[in-house]
């Protein structure tokens, strides 16, 4: 069958639960940003209280809608405390973050325990400060090859195993407080964004895993 064949890659562990992929990465000693969900405004308002800045985003992978030349994405995007006040006694289940002051963003591929990763400088353009997905085209963010420390490489590997991955796409922030905080693992990879900037040329590596 397919599934004994050489390959990279599995369908059947490649549905992530964002919230539960936290919980088990903070497990396993790596740090992870502060979140609550909740439908409740007293909840929230109580949250928020802990935090400078709280993001919004979608508890499970972000969905997108294309129609015609358009394409429409959930960003993450900062909760407007102005909003708190005009917001009903309960709400639609939300997820809350806390914000972290970062100074780059990295992406970092994973390919059976090996990392490929690539820093971020989406705090140089406004348009990118929250989320490097919206891209500023006009000027577009600076990308340069980075290497993880060994010790955050280390747990991510193990968190990898736990997912019972052996590819996907990492998202990490160094924060402004000199610490790595884990966002979240995107089991699909899309490695052509890290691959390019960074010549990494992981299509050959990707080709060198599956003819072994």
């Amino acid at each position: 069958s397919l599934i004994q064949k050489n390959g990279i890659g599995d369908y059947f562990h490649g549905n992530l639960n964002r919230i539960t992929t936290l919980l088990l990465a903070n497990s396993l000693g790596i740090n992870t940003p502060d979140f609550c969900i909740t439908s409740n405004k007293n909840e929230l308002r109580s949250f928020t209280k802990h935090y400078d800045k709280v993001i919004i985003r979608s508890i499970n992978q972000g969905l997108s809608y294309t129609q015609g030349e358009w394409q429409y994405v959930l960003y993450v995007n900062l909760f407007e405390r102005t909003a708190l006040d005009r917001l009903p006694r309960s709400f639609y289940p939300t997820l809350f973050m806390q914000y972290i002051e970062k100074v780059y963003e990295i992406r970092s591929f994973y390919l059976k325990g090996k990392f490929y990763s690539m820093a971020i400088f989406s705090q140089e353009s406004e348009q990118t400060t929250i989320d490097f997905r919206n891209y500023d085209s006009n000027r577009p963010n600076r990308t340069v090859p980075y290497i993880l420390p060994d010790y955050i490489a280390q747990n991510l590997h193990m968190l990898m195993q736990k997912l019972k991955l052996d590819t996907g796409s990492i998202d990490l922030i160094f924060s402004k407080g000199c610490q790595y905080f884990f966002l979240e693992v995107n089991p699909v990879g899309q490695f052509g964004m890290v691959s390019k900037p960074c010549n990494y040329y992981l299509e050959l590596e990707m080709a060198m895993e599956i003819i072994k």
